[in-house]
C-alpha cells in the first residue's frame, strides 16, 4: 500500500458538503522529491475503469470513508475523524473526487489555514501501479514527509492478502463482503441437507452426521436375506458408496465453511467492538483457525475500546491525543492462548498492544 498527498480544497461556506480532489487521473508519483512508487518506474495509474471498481467498493461498505489528523488511525493513538467521505466520483480527465462532511473543528483549522493538505491512504498493484483499494484519508501539512505509512501499508496489504485467502478457500472472489460469505455459507448448508434428505431449518450437523452413517452401514453392510444378484448388489453398492463419499465430501466442506465464516464474523465483530486492532486481523484469523476456543475467550476477557471501535476520543480541547495505549497484563486465559500457539507470553502480549510504530 502506498501514499499519495493531493492538495486540500478551501471551503468557503461553512454549511455546504465540498468535493475534494483525491486521486488524480493517469499516471501520477508523490510530489517534492519523494520516490514512491518504487515499482513501477512509471508510477501509479488510475483511469475511469479502475475508479469504477473503487466507486463499487465503497459502496459496497455501506459506510463513510474516514479522514483523520496526521493518519492517527494508523498510529496507536486517539484518532477522531476531520470528516467523513461520503460519496465519490469520476471526472474525466481529472481524477477520483470525493464529497467531504467535514466536522465543525475541521472546517474551522481548514478556514484558518492550519491544514491545506490531503492525503489519501490506498493500496497500488506492484507491477502495473493500478489503484486497487481505497481505505481512507488523513489531514497534514507535510505530505511528502510522511514516513509512517509505508509501515502501516506493509501490514494493511498482509491483512487484506489474509482476507482474501480465507475467502478463496470458501470459493469466494477478494473482495466478497461478510453478508455474501455467510449467504454463500447457508446456500451450502441448504445443498447438503436437500442430498441428505434433511430440513435445512432444523436439522444440525448431528443430524447431517448420524445420516451419514446410516448410509454408510447400507453401503458397507447390504442385508443377505435381500440379495438378489450378485451384479446388481455389487451396481447398488457401488452407487451407495458413491454417494456417500460426496456427502462425506460435501459434510466436511459445510463444517469447514461454518468455522471459517465463524471465524470472520467473531473477528468483524471484536473490531467493531473496539477489541481487535486492524493490525491483529491476521493474528486473530490464524487464532481462531486454530482454536476457535481461545478466539472467543480472547474476545469475551477482553475490554472494548472506543477508540479502535469507530468512536472518536479527543482531549478536553478536542485536539486529537498522542498518547499510546498502555501495556496489557496477561490474564489466565491470554496465557493460555498463547501457550497454544506457540509464543512466548511476551510476544503474545506484543499482539495485545499494538503500538504506534507498527
Amino acid at each position: 500500500m502506498t501514499v499519495h498527498h493531493a492538495l486540500l480544497s478551501r471551503i468557503e461556506d461553512s454549511t455546504d458538503d465540498k468535493w475534494i480532489h483525491i486521486l488524480p487521473a493517469g499516471r501520477f508519483r508523490a510530489s517534492h522529491g519523494d520516490p514512491r512508487p518504487k515499482k513501477p518506474k512509471e508510477g501509479w495509474l488510475l483511469e475511469a475503469e479502475h475508479a469504477a471498481e473503487l466507486i463499487a467498493q465503497f459502496e459496497a461498505l455501506n459506510r463513510d470513508l474516514v479522514i483523520d489528523y496526521e493518519h492517527q488511525t494508523y498510529k496507536g493513538s486517539a484518532a477522531p475523524a476531520a470528516g467523513w467521505i461520503t460519496k465519490l466520483e469520476w471526472r474525466e480527465g481529472s481524477g477520483l473526487w470525493g464529497q467531504v462532511k467535514w466536522t465543525e473543528r475541521a472546517r474551522a483549522l481548514i478556514k484558518a489555514d492550519e491544514y491545506r493538505y490531503l492525503s489519501p491512504v490506498f493500496i497500488a498493484h506492484e507491477t502495473t501501479g493500478v489503484v486497487e483499494r481505497l481505505f481512507n484519508a488523513g489531514l497534514t501539512n507535510n505530505p511528502a514527509l510522511d514516513r509512517l505509512e509505508p509501515v502501516a501499508a506493509e501490514q494493511q496489504t498482509e491483512e487484506v492478502e489474509s482476507m482474501d485467502k480465507l475467502l478463496a478457500s470458501l470459493g469466494l472472489k477478494p473482495g466478497t463482503t461478510e453478508e455474501e460469505a455467510l449467504a454463500h455459507v447457508g446456500q451450502a448448508k441448504l445443498a447438503a441437507c436437500a442430498a441428505l434428505g434433511l430440513n435445512a431449518e432444523t436439522a444440525t450437523l448431528t443430524d447431517a452426521t448420524a445420516k451419514m452413517v446410516a448410509l454408510s452401514t447400507q453401503a458397507t453392510n447390504p442385508d443377505p436375506t435381500k440379495y438378489v444378484a450378485l451384479s446388481v448388489m455389487q451396481s447398488a453398492q457401488q452407487e451407495l458408496q458413491g454417494q456417500v463419499a460426496a456427502l462425506t465430501q460435501e459434510l466436511g466442506d459445510l463444517k469447514t465453511a461454518d468455522s471459517k465464516a465463524k471465524v470472520v464474523q467473531l473477528v468483524a465483530e471484536g473490531q467493531k467492538a473496539g477489541k481487535l486492532t486492524k493490525a491483529q486481523e491476521t493474528w486473530a484469523l490464524e487464532l481462531g483457525g486454530s482454536n476457535l476456543t481461545a478466539l472467543e475467550s480472547y474476545l469475551k476477557t477482553t475490554p472494548a475500546n472506543p477508540a479502535l471501535g469507530g468512536q472518536q476520543q479527543t482531549g478536553s480541547d478536542g485536539v486529537p491525543s498522542d498518547a499510546d495505549s498502555s501495556s496489557v497484563a496477561l490474564t489466565a486465559v491470554h496465557k493460555d492462548a498463547a501457550k497454544q500457539l506457540g509464543l512466548s507470553e511476551e510476544a503474545y502480549a506484543k499482539n495485545l498492544n499494538v503500538k504506534g510504530d507498527q
